[in-house]
């Protein structure tokens, strides 16, 4: 049979200035999350505000700053969720951690990731983390972490190509979504940024490092 679900009720505490919530006892530990967005897995990344969370209550602070916020409670029984990664881009080799729920804290073991259908070698394990190392031989696409609790993907990791680079001193993410990295290493790449597109591995050279 599928375990019940934590049924919440909030209430205000305009003496305090305190969000208070409650809900139906099911089996802890309970962790409270909070979002801006009533779209839980959208663009927007929720926050995990209480986590281990032994009894049916919990106040948040946050009525006197005139935003509106949406609340969920999830218990032990909750399937694997991915609210965040540490890094939307990366070298093979590198550590990502992802923010979430439903992770095994049994074992390492307990728990898979894969970086575009490529398992991927998992470092670390909290009740809201995953840490996983990139697949030397993944590419671009999305990662997939799953425990017996279930399996969330859909975030999206740009994996970049390093052919060709000798000394890679940073990766990240532009507004538009497409990768670049700078390589301060030696001969023709040395000082130079690149842009990279992941469907293809190619790299187009976009500036150059200014360097004292």
């Amino acid at each position: 049979s599928v375990p019940p679900e934590p049924t919440l009720t909030v209430t205000a505490d305009t003496g305090t200035g305190e969000v208070v919530l409650s809900w139906s006892t099911t089996t802890g530990p309970y962790a409270v999350v909070r979002s801006t967005n009533p779209d839980f897995f959208g663009n927007v990344s929720p926050s995990i505000i209480g986590s281990g969370q032994l009894g049916p209550s919990f106040r948040d602070p946050v009525l006197t700053d005139a935003n509106l916020y949406f609340y969920t409670i999830e218990d032990v029984n909750t399937a694997t969720q991915v609210y965040a990664m540490s890094a939307t881009a990366g070298l093979p080799g590198d550590s990502i951690t992802l923010t979430g729920l439903g992770f095994d804290t049994s074992s390492l073991s307990a728990n898979e990731v894969f970086v575009a259908g490529k398992p991927a070698t998992v470092t670390g394990v909290t009740d809201i983390s995953l840490t996983f190392v990139i697949p030397t031989e993944s590419v671009t696409g999305s990662v997939v972490a799953s425990s017996a609790k279930g399996a969330d993907g859909g975030k999206a990791l740009y994996v970049v190509a390093t052919s060709g680079l000798t000394n890679i001193s940073s990766v990240g993410v532009d507004g538009t979504h497409i990768p670049f990295l700078a390589d301060t290493g030696m001969g023709a790449t040395s000082d130079k940024v690149f842009k990279f597109d992941p469907a293809t591995g190619v790299r187009t050279q976009v500036g150059t490092l200014n360097e004292a």
